[in-house]
């Protein structure tokens, strides 16, 4: 049926008569029941077979949700810890827009986690190094030492996206938080 789906879907698009694209939402119309249906029984069968629930995967939203705090918790937790012994630069020029709207965000960001925050506008050495072409906003993650520095953001992201992008450059390099 999803060939068939396919073909019809290539045709209403290749030829957008009104018998084609009824065709084609016809045939997605049945995939979408077939797919409900099918849903229902996979819901069914992890009820009556407990080996099939995998305890480490949310089953249902609830539990999605539970597991989604959880797993803040976590996260919160571990930023709090790499923030100990790592700080944020943000690299900006003085009329860039983009620098002007991130910087609230990365404020938020870093008071919520306990970074220390130091926004640049000259360009030294070591930026000049990192950021040849002086593209802001960037955002750095830098070791107390200042030995390591890992670029989070090369431009403006949200904080859900900062969070993501310390979390996998920690999972990664192997736990930020001991080093």
């Amino acid at each position: 049926m999803k060939e068939q789906f396919n073909r019809a879907q290539r045709i209403a698009l290749d030829n957008p008569t009104l018998e084609n694209v009824i065709t084609a939402q016809r045939l997605q119309k049945q995939i979408m029941e077939k797919a409900h249906k099918f849903a229902t029984m996979w819901q069914l069968a992890t009820l009556l077979d407990y080996q099939l629930i995998n305890a480490n995967e949310p089953a249902n939203s609830l539990h999605r949700k539970l597991y989604q705090e959880k797993s803040e918790q976590k996260n919160d937790l571990k930023l709090k810890n790499i923030a100990k012994n790592w700080g944020l630069i943000l690299q900006v020029k003085q009329d860039c827009l983009l620098c002007k709207a991130f910087m609230p965000i990365v404020q938020s960001f870093a008071n919520k986690y306990a970074f220390q925050l130091l926004a640049v506008s000259k360009n030294n050495e070591l930026l000049n190094k990192l950021n040849p072409k002086h593209v802001v906003p960037v955002l750095y993650l830098v070791a107390s030492d200042g030995k390591k520095i890992y670029a989070v953001a090369r431009s403006i992201i949200s904080e859900d996206k900062i969070i993501d992008n310390i979390l996998a450059i920690d999972r990664y390099y192997h736990k930020l938080e001991t080093r």
